[in-house]
């Protein structure tokens, strides 16, 4: 009786043993794949980081700052004059004129169909 208890209870044990390690090879396998996908991400945000730091370099330069300031804040030097047109240019100004002409009706239809 003590003899198959015993019996029993390392056949037990073995295949908890055998699940276990089945378990952890299953595990390994499944991770080689994120293991790719994982250094596929790192090499595209790599490939960010270098854009970015790039971008960085072009930023920090005075040319930069000196058109940023001149084209969004109208800025200029010293014995520069800023002129600032109130016409539209021809292209936009022709196609303003275009939406102003349709009739109400036409403009659903090309909207929706």
């Amino acid at each position: 009786m003590i003899r198959n208890t015993i019996t029993i209870s390392i056949i037990l044990i073995l295949l908890l043993f055998i699940k276990s390690r089945f378990d952890v090879i299953t595990q390994l396998k499944n991770s080689g794949g994120t293991l790719k996908e994982v250094e596929k991400k790192l090499s595209e945000e790599e490939k960010t980081n270098a854009l970015l730091k790039e971008q960085l370099k072009f930023i920090t330069t005075n040319d930069f700052i000196e058109q940023e300031a001149r084209e969004k804040l109208n800025l200029t030097k010293k014995g520069e004059a800023l002129v600032i047109s109130t016409k539209l240019p021809s292209s936009e100004n022709d196609k303003v004129h275009v939406e102003a002409e349709k009739v109400i009706w036409k403009k659903w239809v090309e909207k929706f169909f």
